[in-house]
């Protein structure tokens, strides 16, 4: 058994890096892991990958420079999280930057 078993990590930034080797640890400890990322075939091979090796997770395609597609990320993220509707384990590998394209004072 995991440290993890039973819970439910949302890892944002999922795609590459730091984000990718976060979400598939939180699987191999048993987590089901909700993926976000921009690219989307990046984000599917990571879940694969997962799945593969006998976790659970699921690729939501999200850039989070974008407030307005975070409410979808956590409306399909709680039917996951059975009995509580929350994740158990945030990872905010791409938050650095949420919502700030714009560098020029409005």
């Amino acid at each position: 058994m995991g440290l993890l078993e039973g819970k439910v990590a949302l890892v944002t930034g999922a795609t590459s890096g730091i984000g990718r080797a976060s979400a598939v640890l939180f699987a191999q400890e048993g987590a089901k892991v909700v993926l976000t990322g921009r690219r989307a075939a990046q984000g599917k091979a990571v879940a694969a990958e997962i799945e593969a090796a006998g976790g659970d997770a699921l690729f939501i395609q999200a850039d989070l420079t974008e407030i307005g597609g975070i409410p979808a990320i956590i409306d399909t993220t709680a039917p996951s999280t059975t009995p509580a509707p929350r994740a158990s384990a945030l990872s905010k590998r791409s938050m650095s930057r949420c919502g700030t394209r714009s560098s020029t004072p409005t």
